[in-house]
């Protein structure tokens, strides 16, 4: 029954990380619902090495004498491991976070001024729209599409 429980929590843990990694376009959710699925992942480890009236891994005098079944320790040492390298890899993506946040004044996920092409549209091309030449700016140098052009 508990094994159980742990499955559909993991289970639902991974479904709502992969849900917010697929449909928002902050960063800083983004973030977050990747820390939501890393929980999933360990959630569902640790449930793999557990088994009802299984023992903590821990052997003494009293228990090595008798024939008590122990819980499987890889799962857990495998999730610890994964805790810390988490921690990491959140730490440097929310460095990296910042950084942008510094250079676009937005953490959402926006038109790139480089290629004009939003960030969700990187597969399909997207033309500039061309200024028609009018009195008013005859004359004016202005760069466009990496040429310099004189309008007259």
């Amino acid at each position: 029954m508990i094994t159980t429980t742990f499955l559909i929590s993991a289970f639902s843990l991974m479904l709502v990380g992969i849900f917010g990694m697929l449909t928002r376009h902050n960063i800083i959710r983004i973030l977050l619902a990747i820390n939501i699925l890393e929980t999933g992942v360990n959630l569902l480890l640790v449930s793999f090495g557990y088994f009802p009236g299984g023992k903590a891994p821990i052997i003494t005098q009293a228990i090595s004498a008798s024939n008590l079944p122990f819980v499987d320790p890889l799962p857990q040492a495998l999730v610890l491991t994964s805790i810390v390298i988490g921690l990491g890899t959140t730490a440097l993506a929310l460095a990296i976070t910042l950084r942008y946040y510094r250079r676009r004044h937005s953490l959402e996920f926006e038109t790139d001024e480089e290629d004009g092409v939003r960030g969700s549209d990187r597969g399909r091309a997207i033309p500039a729209a061309e200024e028609p030449a009018s009195a008013a700016n005859e004359g004016v140098e202005r760069v466009g599409a990496g040429a310099k052009e004189r309008t007259r």
